[in-house]
């Protein structure tokens, strides 16, 4: 690695620092809890993301640099610096045993000079920054902000501060950490439930998980609700083998968005609805005093955590598309 490009990546490193330093302690803690919780105009929601979002923007720029590899080699030439010391001192020795007697403490100094002369080099101003600087880029890692924060939180916020009025509050909650399961919660199938591919069902794990959850009021007077949430069950299989077993597990995924309008009866009128048998979309409206409650469920199921990735859906156009079923069977009142 050429000198000049790794000192313009460890500056990169020293200035993602510095930001995390400029941050707020609501920021960091949001950070650091993994959870943003509260209820403010989407205004106050904007300026306190938009450090947050540009912090994570540049941390995914200097994370993976090839710093950790810099310091991986010189600790390498330290190790090489000791051990030839102690490979060339075994070697004369064993030149000159033949010749000249040897005393007893000649090999155990040659170690000793070989470790000491490691420990001067461990030790050294270089080696002293490299430390410090995978200890800070360590801390740049775990100062992790997710992506969906930045895809699908943020312009959300943006598209209700023109919906909302400027004073109206907005109750925003975000929960970044990662799912817990429950055992035993499989109501489908037994224990010891054999599949057609030989395998067994040892236990089953449930996970119920609310990401987003957002909740206020439009400036025509209508009540929203818009939450992000997801299931999962784990099931652990078994199967016999000629030399023990072999473990694998299995998982039903369901990321399901729920909107709820409540709609002033004043204003607007809702189409009859069409029958919601199971599928992707599921509609209901139930009638309360002087308002219509529309709810508009949509699912996507899959059986890997890997296609339900939040830093990868759900799109900007998958909500779009629920809001536009929701309001397809929503008329004005002239």
């Amino acid at each position: 690695m050429k000198k000049q490009d790794q000192a313009s990546e460890f500056a990169a490193i020293e200035q993602l620092l510095v930001h995390y330093a400029q941050l707020s302690e609501e920021q960091q803690a949001i950070i650091a809890q993994k959870r943003l919780v509260g209820r403010k105009t989407p205004t106050e929601w904007l300026a306190l993301l938009e450090r947050l979002i540009r912090y994570d923007a540049e941390r995914g720029k200097v994370v993976g640099v090839s710093k950790p590899k810099a310091w991986r080699n010189h600790g390498f030439n330290i190790g090489c610096y000791g051990f030839g010391i102690m490979f060339f001192g075994a070697l004369i020795l064993f030149f000159l045993v033949d010749n000249f007697p040897i005393p007893w403490w000649s090999i155990p100094a040659f170690i000793g000079l070989g470790l000491l002369s490691i420990l001067i080099l461990w030790n050294t101003p270089q080696a002293r920054y490299y430390r410090q600087m995978d200890r800070k880029l360590n801390k740049a890692i775990e100062a992790d902000v997710p992506d969906f924060l930045r895809n699908l939180v943020a312009p959300l916020l943006v598209i209700l501060k023109e919906e909302m009025k400027p004073q109206a509050l907005l109750t925003l909650r975000v929960d970044m950490r990662s799912r817990q399961y429950k055992s035993g919660a499989d109501s489908v199938l037994k224990r010891n439930h054999r599949f057609a591919s030989g395998y067994t069902l040892q236990g089953s794990d449930f996970s119920q998980h609310e990401w987003v959850m957002l909740t206020g009021r439009l400036h025509e007077g209508t009540h929203f609700q818009y939450r992000l949430t997801d299931e999962v069950i784990k099931r652990r299989l078994r199967k016999s083998k000629r030399k023990g077993y072999k473990y694998k597990d299995k998982y039903k995924i369901k990321q399901i968005q729920h909107l709820r309008l409540s709609l002033p009866t004043a204003r607007y009128q809702v189409k009859k609805l069409p029958p919601s048998p199971k599928g992707p979309w599921q509609m209901a409206l139930t009638e309360e005093a002087e308002r219509r409650v529309l709810k508009v469920k949509s699912q996507k199921r899959s059986k890997s955590l890997d296609t339900i990735d939040l830093d990868k859906g759900p799109t900007l156009r998958e909500v779009f598309a629920l809001l536009n079923r929701a309001y397809s069977f929503v008329v004005e009142k002239k």
